[in-house]
């Protein structure tokens, strides 16, 4: 569902790493993607630091949420071709 959300969002916005990164609200769902995908161009560390990373309400490590965040690039990547 996040990476549907993702890819939607990157279609309609191909200038993904001019955009600020800023704190939006937790309440919104599409919101948080938006953001996530708006904060790609920032390191791991910078992204760690602004997002919790959750599965089933549980915090993934920071491997796992590294691999994610890598995972994510890649779709992004892939999808502005």
């Amino acid at each position: 569902m996040l990476i549907n959300q993702i890819s939607k969002l990157n279609r309609s916005d191909r200038i993904i790493s001019r955009r600020k990164c800023k704190t939006v609200d937790s309440g919104n769902s599409s919101s948080l993607v938006q953001q996530f995908v708006k904060c790609l161009e920032l390191s791991d560390e910078e992204i760690l630091d602004k997002f919790q990373l959750t599965l089933d309400g549980q915090q993934i490590t920071t491997d796992q949420a590294r691999h994610f965040i890598a995972f994510v690039r890649q779709e992004v990547s892939r999808n502005q071709e």
